[in-house]
């Protein structure tokens, strides 16, 4: 996906929301993002807080590839991988409604994808890689999250800010 300049208005007007949404204690991407647009358009729409036409073109594309990736996604209904792979072995046929419609063979953004009724074992082994590694990076993430909580018990921090030498410097 192409590159843009970011737009300083629209990144002040997200660090102020989210510096509000930190006095809470919590927010959602959903909460967060629902703010921003709000102020936008009851402060001159998305055109006043930067956002280009440009821009406005990337949204459109990154919409598209969602419902792509969507549909990527999407599993055939339990009845219809019933009917049509009736004389599939049992085993086989039980794992049917719940594989995607395409499989990605390779990993990135321009990754090659297969219609997984298409997909040879070596696609599948190549998908299987794929998803172990990504598995195993999301272990080692929760592991960093853990030793972290640990690490806060261990010195008596009820949060990170405990921690931190802030100096009234705002980190967010």
């Amino acid at each position: 996906m192409a590159r843009f300049s970011r737009s300083e208005t629209l990144f002040n007007l997200v660090k102020k929301v989210l510096k509000d949404e930190a006095r809470k204690g919590h927010t959602t991407l959903r909460d967060a993002s629902a703010a921003v647009m709000a102020h936008m358009q009851n402060h001159g729409g998305v055109g006043a807080h930067g956002i280009s036409h440009g821009m406005l073109l990337l949204a459109a594309r990154r919409i598209v590839a969602d419902e792509v990736r969507v549909q990527f996604k999407h599993t055939m209904p339990e009845n219809v991988a019933v009917s049509v792979f009736r004389n599939a072995p049992p085993e086989l046929s039980k794992v049917l409604s719940r594989i995607p419609a395409w499989i990605a063979v390779q990993k990135g953004a321009g990754a090659r994808r297969v219609p997984a009724l298409m997909a040879t074992p070596e696609d599948w082994e190549a998908n299987g890689r794929i998803k172990h590694e990504i598995g195993r990076a999301t272990v080692l993430h929760g592991d960093r999250s853990f030793s972290v909580a640990d690490m806060m018990r261990t010195y008596g921090y009820k949060t990170l800010s405990d921690a931190a030498e802030l100096n009234g410097e705002d980190c967010g």
